[in-house]
């Protein structure tokens, strides 16, 4: 009896072993995926002694829903809006080109304005501060929103892909593990490998020498080949079609998510001479003009509507006829560079392309090509930079200096950035740039959704407000998954943007993310419902935060309407186009705001200053700004109605409160705008408070704390 028992013990065990490799079962339907990792299923033991006669449960396997789509996102880093052909730029990128003329391009979309925030919020689908990672990597502090650790309550969107039966890798740049966690003792929780990607192959920094990259596959160093003509470009994008030309072999039936994040076109602008030579004299005419045709390019392909103007650029920026002929021979070779490496970039997702589409899967694949990951970076400063190090150490490098390696620029024994005025030229129409989150220029790109099976529209121009934690959910909507609840058992924070799915092939349907905020490092602003306020502390050339309040630290306020047309197809406008109360300056803060659901605005506020609100009533923006002696100069009033408090200067006109002349005519003048029910908008302007003589201090006329209060009443 005893042998007997044993022996049928074996046979279950047996039994067990084999027939788990054996018997597949569809695992896709009927799952419970609020909960991931999704358990496997119990089943009822095996009694049956003689293996001959037991039968094995099916294999359990978790499979994507039927007919979910293969995904790509495409990054590009440190890319302006005004740069790419397809939204007006002068570099040809016809990759994106043509996936733009069979799928749908965003006119609207905005990102973070830094890297690593950007990636955060693409890849989480929440807003950079609840992943902690408020800033870069580099900086990331003790204090929460800003740790560079993700918490485990917002779980990656690969890591959901993953466990709902997709295949995922990741090629390129990374930029997402805190630098302390980065060394051979990890943890590794943080790298790609750790966040939901099976494969990964690129480097972990904000940035790479492209002719000698520091890389990893998974977390094992990678040896460069003794390839003279080695590009870090070109080994990526070849690793990428490898591992999906794999994927497709093994398990063709799966699905795949892949995320191609290229480390251009991020400083040092590193590309073959051929590529920039592609571009030899076609910026030698300046940032000025190219300003002004990319904007012509754009009006004329819709992405902007027309009668939209130029935004003023930053002081310091110089106007290109005031340039020293070697000033202007260095810069024009600087962007000549950087288009020929933003072209050679887009070629090898080309490549990428192709392989999708000679595999037969581009059709059921959503590709998502962002352009940018924030707008052109000005961190070359006013001269650019043959060694982009310098700027980091606060090292202004001369014209002189650079001129030296002109024939070598983006070769390997430069280290190149251009000036920050091509950074503004490309983000045109907008003023800013990379760092600067709460303008426009530094948050807005181009982005260009295509999927064949699934979208329609060919061509078409989408202009309700986007934004990179969009995406995300997208992707979800997309597979046919829901959000899961717990992941691998934590409860996670939900999504903070929505699925553009709806605007596939609705051009004009209602905007549904109406409500974001913009920060990275203290340079804020938030946009709702149409209105737009932002304060600007610092501008990514400037070695020190701004003067305080009573200094003109807020510098102009204006109301505006919306850039993107809101309520025809293919970028078309209708209305009037609305304009801003007062002058734009850079000083500080502003708001903007569009007359109603159906305008635009345009980029430098011009325009009259009265709108009609929702009920056919006049709407006002209120604003205040005064003396602004940032720059010397006085900014004029715009018509409005603001309160300033700070400190010593608080309570109304006429009990101590300090306000410009023509400030208390607008008060008097606009207070009675509407009855009943009221609006506010606050908006806080905090700063450092500085040291004086080793000594803090903080109160009227000084750095202390200060804020701004909007106030809108209705009748």
């Amino acid at each position: 009896m005893t042998k007997a028992k044993n022996t049928g013990r074996i046979a279950v065990a047996i039994a067990l072993g084999l027939g788990l490799a054996g018997n597949v079962g569809a695992q896709g339907a009927g799952l419970d995926r609020a909960v991931l990792p999704i358990p496997a299923p119990t089943h009822p033991p095996i009694e049956t002694l003689d293996v001959r006669n037991a039968k094995a449960p099916p294999r359990f396997e978790v499979k994507a829903p039927k007919d979910a789509p293969n995904v790509v996102i495409v990054l590009i880093d440190d890319m302006g809006f005004a740069h790419p052909s397809t939204f007006g730029g002068a570099i040809a990128m016809p990759t994106l080109d043509r996936l733009a003329r069979t799928g749908v391009r965003y006119s609207n979309f905005h990102v973070t304005a830094l890297c690593s925030p950007t990636r955060a919020a693409l890849l989480t689908g929440r807003n950079h501060h609840t992943s902690n990672t408020g800033a870069v990597q580099d900086v990331a502090t003790a204090f929460p929103g800003n740790t560079g650790v993700r918490p485990a309550s917002v779980a990656p969107l690969a890591e959901m892909l993953r466990l709902n039966g997709y295949n995922t890798a990741a090629f390129g740049k990374w930029h997402l593990t805190p630098l302390w966690e980065t060394s051979i003792s990890g943890p590794y929780t943080t790298w790609p490998t750790g966040s939901g990607f099976e494969k990964f192959y690129g480097f972990l920094g904000g940035e790479t020498n492209q002719w000698a990259p520091l890389l990893y596959d998974g977390v094992a160093r990678v040896e460069l080949p003794g390839d003279p003509n080695y590009h870090f470009m070109t080994d990526m994008t070849n690793q990428a079609i490898a591992w999906v030309r794999f994927q497709q072999t093994m398990t063709p039936d799966r699905p795949f998510f892949m995320y191609f994040a290229p480390g251009s076109t991020h400083a040092p602008h590193h590309v073959p001479r051929e590529w920039a030579d592609k571009y030899k004299g076609k910026f030698d005419e300046g940032w000025d003009k190219y300003r002004e045709q990319a904007l012509a390019r754009q009006i004329k392909l819709g992405v902007v509507p027309p009668g939209t103007k130029l935004a003023p650029k930053p002081a310091g920026i110089k106007d290109w006829d005031t340039l020293t002929a070697d000033e202007k021979r260095l810069f024009a070779r600087q962007m000549e560079v950087f288009a020929g490496f933003a072209e050679q970039t887009d070629y090898e997702i080309g490549r990428l392309v192709k392989t999708l589409e000679d595999l037969g899967v581009m059709g059921n694949t959503l590709f998502v090509y962002i352009a940018g990951d924030n707008g052109a970076s000005a961190e070359g400063g006013f001269t650019g930079t043959v060694n982009e190090m310098t700027y980091f150490n606060g090292v202004q490098d001369t014209v002189a200096n650079q001129l030296k390696s002109l024939d070598k620029w983006g070769g390997p024994e430069t280290y190149p950035h251009f000036a920050a005025g091509w950074a503004v030229a490309g983000n045109a129409p907008f003023a800013w740039t990379k760092q600067v989150g709460s303008d426009y220029g530094g948050s807005t790109n181009g982005l260009v959704v295509h999927w064949p099976k699934r979208i329609k529209a060919k061509g078409e121009v989408r202009a309700q407000f986007t934004h990179v934690t969009d995406i995300a959910p997208t992707v979800l909507e997309a597979a046919k998954l829901p959000f899961p609840a717990s992941v691998n058992g934590t409860a996670q924070k939900p999504f903070a943007g929505v699925s553009l799915a709806f605007t596939f092939d609705d051009a004009a349907a209602k905007e549904r993310h109406t409500t974001q905020y913009f920060e990275i490092a203290g340079n804020r602003g938030i946009y709702h419902q149409g209105w737009f306020a932002r304060t600007i502390h610092r501008a990514p050339w400037e070695q020190r935060p701004r003067a305080p309040l009573d200094r003109g630290y807020l510098g102009a306020l204006r109301h505006a309407q919306r850039l993107q047309p809101r309520d025809r197809p293919g970028g078309e406008a209708s209305g009037e186009a609305e304009g801003a109360a007062g002058a734009l300056h850079e000083g500080g803060g502003e708001v903007r705001r569009p007359a109603d659901r159906r305008s635009q605005h345009r980029a430098d506020g011009s325009g009259p200053r009265r709108a009609p609100g929702p009920d056919g009533r006049a709407h006002h923006a209120h604003a205040l700004s005064g003396h602004d002696r940032h720059d010397g100069e006085h900014v004029p009033q715009p018509e409005g109605a603001l309160q300033d408090h700070h400190r010593g200067n608080r309570g109304p006109a006429g009990r101590g409160q300090r306000r410009h002349p023509r400030a208390r005519r607008t008060l008097r003048r606009l207070e009675p705008l509407h009855e009943g029910r009221q609006a506010r908008l606050r908006v806080q302007l905090g700063r450092p408070r500085a040291l004086h003589g080793g000594r803090r201090r903080a109160g009227p006329g000084r750095q202390g704390d200060h804020q701004a209060r909007f106030r809108l009443r209705r009748r």
